[in-house]
């Protein structure tokens, strides 16, 4: 062999080789880049996904929060867009920027605003909608929902469950592929309104409120001789279509069922927990499950299970929101949580809402409404919330006319100031609701006056009763005083029986 064949079959040797290393390369790219696929894959499901209405939709990573546990938590804000409300900052109904407090609202259409805080359960809805009237808890606007709200890096973060709760949405989180599932209410709405005919109804009832009950799962439904009832998302009857009105209410998952002018309570479970023997019954109160009940022209309390708490009697049970708008009064039928107003014969009063008198039905006015010849900033006053104070009023004589007066009693019926008030209301400044009080011609500070005179404030929801149990009479010559120190005495003709306080 010469040196030419030799350099040939070193060349070709070489070559091979080279062709074998192209080879394994190649392999080895090919087995990486399956590799790769395969990652990101892991990693894709690994990443929360999140579906609205059936569309996939991207968030931003401050969406979601995950405790060390698994549980997930939604940013509200976050959301809120794409179910289409608006989110705020602050307190519904003031001007706040406090980022521990929010509420949303449709940015369209018909529907409510809810509001919400940190380190809270208590989540309180508002109806937006005008042909939604005919809400039954229209005062009790509260509700509940599984864990408070947390407040984590700026952003106010709810669960799953609560998600559902603040948006009515049907919402499920999908484990295996590691996605949430969001169906929005018009979604479901007009999903199930076209397949309510295949279980033999005409329509789903048009009521925001009623349409509220597809997010549990259930359809207030219409046959086409107008009577209605209550079936579930699979077409299982729930109420017979017997009824002629239905309406839902949420923070009870119950029925008010109306039927020949008498209505009832109806159950999710069908069940009826109160008979059809009322002209109408209004949820008074979630946490005691109390109703306002009509019978002929008079008004009563009734708990869950008809049971009689006042009775059927009075002309009128709680205060008219109309006249007295304050944002502190979120329920006008059960002030500070406990003290219900009855008005009998154009006469005032006050029951607590285990039925017992706070106050007896003995006084002309409850609140203060201000005169037109006063300023227009005046707000018309029925409470003192710093003091869990109520104000009422009498029409008394004074130099041969008849005026009327007001006082201040706390929410256990003790008077703080007797009657000798000409007016009391209050005006917003800087977004707070200052309160003012006139006397004989002099006006003042409810606060200022109030310390002077040695009535303290409310602390942590508990009545101070540190100032012998509210029993003060205030001078009325000096009331309106630029910082002395008023003396104060029982009042006269104060007297309490069976924890009722009396004029």
């Amino acid at each position: 062999m010469d040196l030419f064949e030799d350099d040939l079959l070193q060349e070709k040797k070489k070559v091979k080789k080279i062709g074998k290393g192209i080879i394994i390369a190649g392999v080895i790219v090919v087995i990486l880049i399956i590799a790769v696929v395969v990652a990101i894959g892991y990693f894709q499901s690994k990443q929360l996904g999140t579906y609205i209405d059936g569309v996939a939709t991207a968030f931003s990573a401050d969406t979601y929060y995950v405790e060390d546990s698994g549980k997930i938590y939604l940013s509200i804000k976050n959301l809120s867009s794409s179910l289409n409300y608006n989110y705020y900052n602050g307190e519904y109904g003031k001007a706040s920027e406090d980022a521990r407090k929010g509420f949303v609202e449709p940015i369209e259409g018909e529907g409510e605003a809810v509001s919400f805080e940190a380190n809270s359960k208590k989540i309180y809805k508002n109806i937006l909608s005008v042909s939604s009237t005919t809400s039954k808890e229209k005062a009790a606007n509260y509700m509940y929902i599984d864990e408070p709200i947390k407040y984590i890096n700026g952003n106010l973060y709810t669960t799953i469950e609560g998600i559902n709760e603040l948006f009515n949405v049907k919402i499920a989180y999908d484990e295996v592929n590691n996605k949430i599932v969001i169906y929005s209410l018009p979604y479901l709405v007009q999903t199930y309104t076209t397949q309510i005919a295949n279980y033999g109804y005409k329509e789903i009832s048009a009521e925001f409120v009623n349409q509220k009950a597809l997010a549990s799962d259930m359809i207030v439904v219409e046959r086409e001789n107008g009577k209605l009832g209550v079936i579930n998302t699979e077409g299982k009857e729930i109420i017979g279509a017997k009824y002629d009105g239905i309406t839902y209410l949420e923070s009870t998952n119950e029925f008010v069922v109306e039927n020949e002018n008498k209505v009832g309570i109806v159950n999710n479970l069908g069940t009826t927990k109160i008979p059809l023997n009322y002209e109408d019954l209004e949820l008074l109160d979630n946490d005691t499950g109390l109703y306002i009940a009509k019978s002929g022209d008079y008004y009563g309390v009734i708990d869950r299970n008809g049971n009689k708490i006042i009775h059927t009697e009075y002309d009128a049970i709680g205060i008219d929101q109309n006249l007295f708008q304050s944002k502190d009064i979120t329920n006008p039928y059960l002030l500070y949580n406990n003290c219900i107003p009855v008005q009998k014969d154009e006469k005032w009063g006050i029951y607590d809402k285990s039925g017992k008198i706070i106050l007896p039905i003995e006084f002309d006015m409850i609140g203060c409404v201000i005169s037109s010849g006063q300023s227009g900033r005046a707000n018309n006053a029925v409470i003192l919330p710093d003091y869990e104070a109520i104000i009422v009023g009498k029409n008394m004589e004074e130099n041969g006319q008849e005026v009327e007066k007001y006082a201040v009693y706390n929410a256990l019926g003790n008077m703080l100031v007797p009657f000798m008030i000409d007016s009391i209301y209050y005006v917003t400044q800087n977004g707070e609701d200052v309160y003012e009080m006139e006397v004989a011609d002099q006006t003042g500070n409810v606060d200022e006056v109030f310390k002077q005179n040695g009535i303290q404030k409310v602390k942590k929801d508990v009545v101070d009763t540190t100032t012998g149990g509210g029993n003060i009479n205030i001078d009325s010559e000096n009331i309106i005083s630029n910082g002395n120190n008023q003396t104060t005495t029982e009042s006269e003709g104060q007297t309490e029986e069976n924890g009722t306080a009396q004029e």
